[in-house]
C-alpha cells in the first residue's frame, strides 16, 4: 500500500493504529509530503491514498481540479483552526506571539490569525521563529519551549497527548478537513 500524508502526528498515529489492527499483513510504503505533493503523487499514480488537510475555502478550490485528475476524496474530520501554547494568560497579554509552524503549504491557518489580528484594536504580532516539515522538532518544541503553533486542532491524534493550552478564533466560520484522497478511475489495489 503506498500512502502519502502530511507531516501530522495525527495521521501518522492513525496510521499507527491501523497497521497494528491490520496485524501488518501488507507491506507499507508510507511519504510525508506537502499538500501539494501528496495531490501531485496521487495523480501520477505513485501513491493510492493520499491524507491531507485543507481550510475549508481552499477545498473549495482544489475540488475544480479534482475531476480532470480524477482525484476523489472523502473527509475524516472536520476541526477548527487554534493557536497552542504553554500558558493561555501569558499569550493573551503579550504584544508578540512566537511560533514554530509546519512548512508553507495550501493550508495555512496562520492567515486567518493575521486577519483576525489585523481587526482587533489591540495590535499581537505572530513571529514565526522555527520552521520544520518534521513531526518529532514541532513536538519537541512544542513541549520544552515557550513556542506556540497555529494549527489545525487536534495537532495530536491521541486527544489528550497534548498539555497546552488552546485559543480559538473568534468567531471562525471556517472549519479545517482532515481528508483522503484516491484516484476514483481505478480500482484500488
Amino acid at each position: 500500500l503506498r500512502v502519502s500524508f502530511q507531516p501530522s502526528s495525527w495521521f501518522a498515529n492513525a496510521f499507527c493504529e491501523y497497521y497494528i489492527q491490520e496485524n501488518a499483513g501488507e507491506k507499507y510504503n508510507i511519504i510525508s509530503a506537502p499538500a501539494e505533493e501528496i495531490i501531485r503523487r496521487i495523480i501520477a499514480n505513485q501513491d493510492q491514498l493520499g491524507f491531507a488537510y485543507f481550510e475549508e475555502s481552499q477545498l473549495r478550490k482544489m475540488e475544480k481540479i479534482f475531476p480532470e485528475n480524477h482525484i476523489g476524496y472523502y473527509t475524516l474530520k472536520k476541526t477548527k483552526t487554534v493557536l497552542y501554547c504553554r500558558n493561555k494568560a501569558n499569550h493573551k497579554n503579550r504584544n508578540e506571539i512566537s511560533l514554530v509552524q509546519g512548512v508553507e503549504d495550501y493550508y495555512s491557518g496562520i492567515s486567518l490569525w493575521k486577519d483576525q489580528q489585523e481587526s482587533n484594536e489591540e495590535k499581537c504580532r505572530l513571529q514565526v521563529k522555527v520552521t520544520t516539515n518534521s513531526d518529532y522538532i514541532m513536538q519537541a518544541m512544542l513541549q520544552k519551549t515557550d513556542l506556540g503553533n497555529i494549527s489545525p486542532n487536534c495537532l495530536s491524534h491521541n486527544e489528550n497527548s497534548i498539555s497546552h493550552d488552546i485559543m480559538q478564533l473568534e468567531n471562525q466560520e471556517q472549519s479545517v478537513q482532515f481528508v483522503c484522497l484516491f484516484r476514483n478511475d481505478q480500482k484500488m489495489e
